[in-house]
């Protein structure tokens, strides 16, 4: 065949990375190539020169091993003996001088050799993880170590020749010269001259009578005259058939790139002419060399005694050193290359026998490295048969190793494994592979057979991982040693697929750092940042080995963005805690218990639902708490700044610091019917500052929340702090130029940004946790999403970190709970509406501390913050309404209403009055005008001790109508501390006196050592009754000290009625002043007789009162509906709705209650000027018996009316009250004298009434014999009734009274007690009821006259 230069080209190239043909990672084909005929190339200068030129600058030596292994295979027989045997494809090996003089290529030079012959890219796609990824793992990669194979074979080729194997000794020779040499024959000649032949020759290492064929070379297919007449010349000089003249050049037959057909015809007439007769001939004087030699006496002398080889009577350790054991004639010598050649001819049986034969010479000579050679050979002969190898490898390896033979050793080690791979004995090759790889080898040779020890423990079953990898490491780490960094990273990242997520601190930091330098090195920048960033995720390393790392990270982010990276590539850190995020809008203040807020807010949509008679109305719902928040996007308004709290925290022991940090955001513009969505905008880079822009930290502007003070932290002074960057910090113009430069390139590339982030600089020392707010303005309406936080680390590289919230499964269907589905978290997700006027609240004088009872005026500032639009409608609950009032009158006309009405937030049924958000809303009146700013009045009382956060939730429309939203909403919030004062407490009896007249106890009480405090007046209200002092009252009224109480009375009667409403009653010597107002009766004691009262009918002392008693009249409610239904479900009522019951209605309603003031005034000590003022009210003062057994009952007498069922179904006869009323008028003592033997009879009067304002009654009066109820202790009674000793059948209106005469017999003198006398009262639709006098009426009766 001719020979192309293209072609010689990709002979070339086989020979260099593939040089045996068949599969490499066959054994049977790597032994089949690797042990044949060698022929040895001598060239002269001249005509590798001229090759060179012809053959596109290829070698003649490579020309032959291109045309052999390119030609078709032949089959050719060899005559063994009497018999023949058949050859399928021989093929021999082209060797020049060097190579058999040399033969060992050094360990750089073969590693090089077979790092060239690599792919492009042998990175593994593939993770191994499970046992399952394993045969993914083989289907994709059939060849997983191709540079193993080619490094085996190399050195297979290149081990070199031996003493005790002849596979190298050439079994022909061809020496050839150029055809325009001027003495071609003195060339040839000086390349191998018989009489003084190479060195090899010299040695035994070859046969000097092998054939030789001397080739001149020709360029073009024309022998020239003169090429002819050397030709003879050299057939005359050195043969008639072994010279020939091979022409080189390009041509072109059958359209076939080919060379002359000289060449193909030289190398087929140097196998099957030259090579194979040589062989053959060889093979048969061995024979009967070996036949005749066994046969002999002197070779059965040696056998007897056992003596040196070669009959010299030597030992091993006498002979000469570089002279070999066995001489060229001996006996061993002639077996071993007869088992050579007929290996090399692939009759396998025949050197299987031979390499027995002188297997046991060996070892009984013990000349080791012979004995190893035949052993592998052995082993190599059984495989090749088909049967098993036994140990005969391994004992070829080790052997090798005892007599020092390394490289042999390591020959078989391939042999040995291949063989075990092939036959699944995984677990063997892993242990063959790992011993070879601990010796002392070449470091790349180690590194490979430490990979394939590695992927033998990945396909046994099961598979070995921790192994595996381990071994990959150790790979690594070789490869790593003699700069091999392909295969290092290779390494590396199959391993790292095996530890990824194990959590082992020091694996996980060795294989970071080695993939992010190998990856670096290899220009990989996306893998490199990949690691690097894990590295720094895991943040376990030293100070100084973080620091190390983030001058790295730092160094690789800065070359990976100018190869063209993304302008905020993600970052590692800081770390930020997801669960803390929080997205603040307007006036939001964090503080504050949000079941408040979401209950405020509730009220507000469900008023508006009521108020518009429909579904409740788009608002700003903005706090909510719920579970379904995460569900529910919220709205702002264009260029109202939103805030995000974000928690960072620097896990390193370095300091960092992060400029221009500030946050990432899209923001989509709102979609149409008549336009499709375009494409979102990008979150934008920080910005440069600009003055005349509105920034939530420029003084001038009303922003409600402002970043914290730590957000702007500069760099420490101190040298001494190690601070993690790359390079010093650019100036203040430089950055912001550098920063409005990439803010200009994103807005040109992906389109016009639609709101203002306000970038802040942080400083994180190490281990520091920081709570930062950062800001962001949208310009646009649209769907801002906010992303994450971007920023420029150590004033060199700029990233971003994104928010990664936690999402709620969904586990409703039988697919999603057979499939992990997540509902979307729109926590960061916010509508843009169009803009709106926002309402800003605040404070003036608002206390800090406060008395118990003391009240306060205040102010509450209501700003505009828009300049376009007004607002109106504003509306305000109260957290705390029993605390605080708002303007002048919060119910207008305040006189005329009905105390019991509420015009005020609602409270819980706790004291300190927290709202339940149930009554309707408090009205401003107002309305704000665009950038106008009002302030209305604000009182404060201390309603009860302790601390109190104040929420003011204040409701308000647009005076221009917007599509997206109805009202808004703003939280304003106060913390107020009440301390100690006084405690008062009122307690009542019925007058002994009078039968429409009460008694009214007040209990002081100075809980605060440090405040003296004086009573200056006391106020009540009710429907019907008034107070009238009874002790006399004095200047400076009743001051009472720390730690000290008084008490002082009043007595509860009816105020005179009139048909004026204006018109008063006055008790000029008790300083008492009643007046109706409205439908109540007002009556103010004033204690003071120095200072003038205070109207207890005005604003805000009445609001107050108001306040109060709404509060205890739902607590009473309250407690009388869980009392009437124990065992029902609380959930089935709306949370925190007021009971429905009749009895709420007629407990407040009932006139026999009333309501008290007390006012006072403080000083810092006893008699000194009041520094403070205030009240304490007692509202729902019940002064008429209430029944104390069943609460259900527990109201005045009077206060059922006929028909209700509701109560008539739970009375019982022993707990009916009656509205039955009864005092006895009679003498206090009685003079009689006894001694005249007659008795004392003494007249007295009865007089009964009936308390009810609804009910009449019927009664009969009985007394009782002296033997009824008799007391046990003192026996019957000492005296007895009189002349009517019954009244029956006695009716009473409602407030009516009659009285009833009685005589009374006494029988000695003494002290008695006129109480025996019953009532059975009959009611309508009630049962009877026996009413015992309950009082002791004494009357004392003397013997004698009485004394004037």
């Amino acid at each position: 065949k001719s020979l192309h230069p293209s072609h010689i080209d990709r002979g070339q190239a086989c020979m260099d990375k593939a040089p045996i043909a068949g599969n490499l990672s066959d054994p049977r084909a790597v032994i089949q190539t690797s042990f044949v005929p060698v022929v040895l190339v001598l060239c002269t200068p001249a005509a590798e020169k001229l090759c060179q030129t012809a053959c596109n600058n290829t070698r003649f030596i490579d020309v032959l091993r291109s045309v052999l292994y390119q030609s078709p295979a032949r089959r050719a027989s060899v005559r063994l003996g009497e018999g023949t045997h058949e050859i399928s494809d021989l093929k021999v090996r082209f060797m020049d001088i060097t190579q058999l003089e040399r033969p060992v290529d050094d360990a750089a030079a073969l590693g090089n050799k077979v790092d060239e012959s690599l792919p492009g890219d042998t990175f593994a796609d593939i993770k191994i993880r499970t046992k399952a990824d394993v045969p993914l793992f083989q289907r994709a990669y059939k060849d997983s170590t191709p540079w193993f194979d080619r490094y085996k074979v190399e050195f297979i080729r290149g081990v070199g020749s031996s003493e005790h194997e002849y596979f190298s000794h050439p079994v022909a020779v061809v020496i050839a010269a150029a055809a325009d040499e001027a003495n071609h024959i003195a060339s040839l000649v000086k390349l191998y001259d018989p009489a003084r032949p190479p060195v090899i020759f010299q040695e035994g290492r070859g046969d000097v009578t092998a054939p030789k064929l001397y080739a001149l070379l020709q360029e073009g297919d024309v022998v020239p005259p003169a090429v002819e007449k050397k030709l003879v010349e050299m057939k005359n000089t050195f043969g008639n058939t072994s010279c020939t003249v091979v022409k080189l050049g390009d041509q072109k037959i059958d359209d076939r790139a080919d060379g002359p057909k000289t060449v193909p015809r030289f190398v087929t007439d140097l196998v099957y002419r030259s090579v194979i007769p040589y062989v053959e001939k060889s093979i048969s004087d061995l024979n009967e060399f070996v036949s005749a030699s066994k046969k002999g006496s002197l070779q059965k002398m040696r056998n007897f005694f056992r003596l040196g080889a070669g009959g010299s009577g030597k030992t091993k350790e006498e002979e000469a050193p570089g002279n070999y054991i066995y001489g060229g004639s001996s006996v061993e010598t002639a077996t071993r290359r007869l088992a050579d050649l007929l290996f090399m001819i692939q009759d396998y049986e025949a050197a299987l026998a031979n390499y027995r034969a002188c297997a046991k010479d060996f070892n009984n000579e013990k000349t080791w490295h012979y004995f190893a050679g035949t052993q592998e050979m052995i082993g190599l002969c059984l495989f090749l048969l088909g049967r098993d190898v036994e140990n005969f490898l391994d004992v070829a390896n080790s052997t090798y190793q005892k007599s020092g033979r390394d490289r042999f050793a390591m020959r078989s080690t391939f042999f040995y494994g291949d063989i075990l791979k092939l036959r699944g004995n995984f677990k063997t090759a892993s242990d063959v592979y790992s011993r070879a790889a601990e010796r002392d080898t070449d470091p790349f040779c180690s590194a490979i057979l430490q990979e394939q020890a590695a992927f033998c423990y990945l396909f046994m079953s099961p598979p070995m991982f921790r192994k595996f990898s381990f071994r990959l490491i150790m790979a690594g780490l070789r490869f790593a040693d003699i700069n091999k960094r392909k295969h290092a990273l290779r390494c590396y990242m199959w391993a790292y697929s095996v530890y990824e997520g194990k959590s082992w601190a020091a694996v996980d930091d060795h294989l970071h750092l080695s993939l992010v330098r190998h990856s670096y090195s290899l220009s990989r920048m996306n893998d490199a940042l990949h690691y690097i960033q894990k590295l720094l995720a895991k943040n376990i390393q030293s100070f100084q080995k973080q620091n190390s790392i983030v001058r790295e990270f730092l160094y690789i982010c800065k070359a990976a963005g100018a190869v063209g990276g993304e302008a905020f590539p993600p970052i590692p850190i800081p770390v930020i805690n997801n669960n803390a995020v929080r997205v603040y809008l307007n006036d939001y203040t964090p503080q504050g218990s949000d079941i408040i807020w979401n209950e405020m807010e509730d009220a507000f949509r469900l008023e508006d639902a009521v108020h518009n008679k429909g579904p409740a109305r788009q608002g700003f719902d903005l706090w909510k708490a719920k579970e379904d928040t995460q569900l529910k996007t919220k709205i702002s308004v264009v260029e109202e700044v939103i805030y995000v709290e974000v928690e960072i925290k620097n896990p390193l022991s370095v300091p960092l610091q992060f400029t221009h940090m500030h946050l990432t955001a899209t923001l989509e513009p709102p979609t149409t019917p008549a336009a499709a969505p375009s494409s979102p905008t990008p979150f934008s880079p920080p910005p440069a500052h600009d003055p005349a822009s509105s920034s939530p930290a420029d003084p001038s502007s009303p922003a409600p929340v402002h970043s914290p003070r730590h957000d702007q932290c500069d760099w420490p002074a101190s040298s001494e702090v190690s601070m993690a960057h790359a390079e010093p910090q650019a100036t203040e113009g430089e950055t912001a130029a550098v920063v409005q430069a990439l803010l200009d390139e994103l807005v040109a590339r992906r389109g016009v940004q639609g709101f203002r982030v306000f970038p802040v600089d942080v400083l994180l020392g190490p281990q520091e946790v920081k709570r930062l707010r950062l800001a962001l303005q949208p310009l646009k309406e649209g769907v801002l999403t906010i992303q994450g936080i971007a920023m420029c680390m150590c004033g060199s590289v700029w990233g971003r970190r994104e928010f990664t919230l936690k999402q709620r499964r969904l586990n409703k269907t039988p697919q999603q709970r057979q499939t992990p589905t997540y509902e979307p978290n729109l926590t960061l997700t916010i509508k843009i509406a169009p803009p709106m006027p926002r309402l800003e609240v605040a404070f003036q004088d608002m206390p800090r501390y406060i008395y118990n009872g003391e009240v306060r005026r205040a102010g509450l500032t209501l700003h505009n913050c828009s300049t376009k639009t007004g607002l109106r409608n504003v509306r305000v609950r109260l957290s705390h309404s029993t605390f605080v009032t708002i303007g002048e009158d919060e119910k207008g006309s305040s006189h005329d209403a009905p105390l019991t009405s509420s015009g005020t937030s609602s409270m819980s049924s706790s004291s300190s009055g927290a709202s339940s958000s149930l009554i309707p809303a408090i009205p401003v009146n107002v309305s704000v005008g665009p950038n106008e700013t009002l302030t209305i009045p604000l009182w404060v009382i201390g309603g009860a001790v302790g601390s109190f956060t104040f929420c003011f939730l204040f409701y308000y429309e647009s005076e221009l109508p917007n599509r997206e939203v109805r009202y808004r909403l703003t939280r304003c919030q106060a913390e107020v501390k009440v301390l100690p004062s006084i405690r008062v407490s009122a307690f009542t009896q019925q007058s002994a006196t009078d039968l429409h007249a009460y008694v009214l106890g007040l209990d002081v009480e100075n809980k605060d050592p440090n405040m003296a405090f004086g009573v200056k007046q006391v106020s009540c209200v009710s429907t019907v009754w008034r107070i009238d002092p009874l002790c006399q009252m004095q200047q400076g009224g009743l001051t009472v000290a720390g730690k000290q109480s008084f008490n002082s009375f009043f007595r509860i009667s009816r105020a005179p009625t009139t048909e004026d409403s204006g018109a008063s009653t006055t008790d000029t010597t008790k300083k008492a002043v009643s007046r109706h107002v409205g439908n109540k009766v007002h009556t103010d004691v004033l204690l003071d007789t120095a200072k003038q009262g205070v109207d207890s009918a005005e604003h805000p002392q009445l609001t107050f009162l108001r306040k109060e008693h709404a509060l205890q009249r739902r607590i009473q409610a309250q407690q009388a509906h869980a009392h009437a239904h124990p065992h029902k479900d609380d959930r089935t009522t709306r949370p925190g709705a007021p009971p429905q019951d009749h009895t709420s209605a007629e407990m407040d309603d009932h006139i026999n209650k009333l309501d008290l003031i007390v006012f006072w005034e403080g000083s810092k000590q006893l008699g000194g000027p009041p520094t403070i003022f205030g009240q304490h009210n007692v509202p729902l003062v019940s002064f008429m018996p209430m029944h104390n057994k069943d609460p259900l009952l527990a109201s005045p007498w009077g206060t059922m009316p006929r028909g209700n069922h509701l109560l008539a179904g739970r009375m019982r006869n022993d707990l009916v009250p009656v509205p039955l009323r009864f005092d006895i008028d009679s003498p206090a003592q009685v003079a009689h004298r006894f001694q005249s033997g007659s008795i004392c009879v003494v007249p007295i009067k009865l007089h009964v009434a009936n308390c009810s304002s609804y009910t009449s009654l019927t009664f009969d009066f009985t007394t009782l014999m002296p033997h009824e109820l008799a007391d046990p202790e003192h026996g019957r009674a000492m005296y007895a009734w009189a002349g009517t000793s019954a009244y029956l059948d006695i009716s009473l209106a409602p407030q009516a009274q009659t009285s009833l005469d009685l005589s009374v017999c006494f029988f000695q003198p003494g002290v008695f007690n006129l109480n025996r006398f019953k009532f059975t009262v009959r009611a309508p639709d009630q049962p009877n009821q026996d009413v015992f006098s309950p009082f002791q009426h004494l009357i004392s009766v003397e013997d004698g006259e009485v004394r004037e």
